[in-house]
């Protein structure tokens, strides 16, 4: 019987362990999501791994092959909690399959009327909402500072979307 499981892989390295893996004759699963970000005063899309430096690896439960994901290269070890291999749900795996054929670009930026937490300067660990975006790296935010709508400028970089 094949099982799903976890393969933790060394930085950065999740294309070549998945390449490997795969010339082993085994299916793997690298889930992966686009995102925008902004790079040089600019929006981008850019394809991220959904779990950095994991992989999902199909292997039949009988064959004793560990040793040979353990040795191939990009691989750092296998997920294991209290000495066992850490097994993943099949519906687990159709979900984030799913997932990843439904969804448009993740936005790590905010969107006017989000809600967002400044990550620096006087007002850190602070909630706002954004009011407008001002230019390619800045937005303006509504913060709630003495029961009044207070403006703030601030750059995205600074944020992060509560969920």
């Amino acid at each position: 019987m094949k099982l799903w499981y976890l393969v933790f892989t060394k930085p950065r390295e999740e294309e070549r362990a998945k390449r490997n893996l795969e010339c082993r004759g085994l299916s793997v699963y690298y889930p992966r999501i686009e995102v925008q970000k902004i790079k040089s005063s600019r929006k981008a899309s850019v394809i991220e791994p959904l779990f950095p430096r994991y992989l999902f690896v199909n292997v039949d439960n009988c064959t004793n092959g560990f040793a040979a994901i353990r040795s191939t290269g990009g691989v750092s070890s296998i997920i294991r909690f209290n000495g066992q291999l850490a097994q993943v749900p099949n519906s687990l795996i159709n979900s984030l399959r799913k997932r990843e054929k439904d969804s448009c670009a993740i936005f790590s930026y905010p969107q006017v009327g989000d809600k967002v937490r400044i990550h620096s300067g006087a007002f850190k660990g602070t909630e706002a909402i954004v009011h407008e975006e001002r230019c390619e790296k800045r937005v303006l935010l509504l913060m709630n500072i003495m029961s009044r709508k207070t403006p703030l400028i601030a750059q995205y970089s600074d944020l992060s979307v509560c969920i």
